[in-house]
């Protein structure tokens, strides 16, 4: 059998087009399967209602529950969840829980106008807060001088 070198292009380029056409209509999806829609907002609704659990807990809590799914797929998860637009309220809620234990320290040095200079430390403990004209809170503040040099 004797074909041009125009035909045998031609067969080839027609063999290449049928061949992926068939292809991309039975595709099979490489990888993991894709977690139920269920499943995805169920993790949004853990994340939303227990703030302080981290993608661990949720996973342990789904196993329980009897969900087969891996720690990083919950934590893939728990990284796309919608988050509360006030982030500062957890913020304050922290502050508001821990403020008997909170203080604050600085170190720092002023020049004097005889051009010495003082070593001064301040302290500030949070255990009390008293509201002063117009509800800005101070916590009490207690300043100690060192010895200039």
């Amino acid at each position: 059998m004797l074909v041009s070198p125009e035909t045998a292009v031609r067969w080839h380029r027609t063999g290449f087009r049928l061949y992926w056409s068939l292809l991309s209509r039975h595709r099979i999806r490489v990888g993991r399967r894709r977690i139920a829609k269920e499943l995805r907002e169920l993790i949004f609704r853990m994340v939303a209602e227990n703030s302080t659990w981290g993608a661990p807990r949720i996973h342990g809590e789904l196993l329980a529950l009897g969900f087969d799914i891996s720690e990083r797929t919950v934590s893939r998860w728990v990284q796309r969840a919608p988050r509360d637009a006030e982030q500062g309220n957890r913020w304050k809620a922290f502050l508001r829980n821990h403020r008997e234990v909170i203080a604050a320290m600085d170190f720092f040095t002023v020049h004097t106008f005889t051009v010495e200079s003082a070593d001064c430390t301040t302290a500030m403990i949070g255990q009390r807060r008293r509201k002063r004209r117009n509800a800005l809170q101070q916590p009490e503040i207690s300043v100690r001088f060192g010895i200039p040099y």
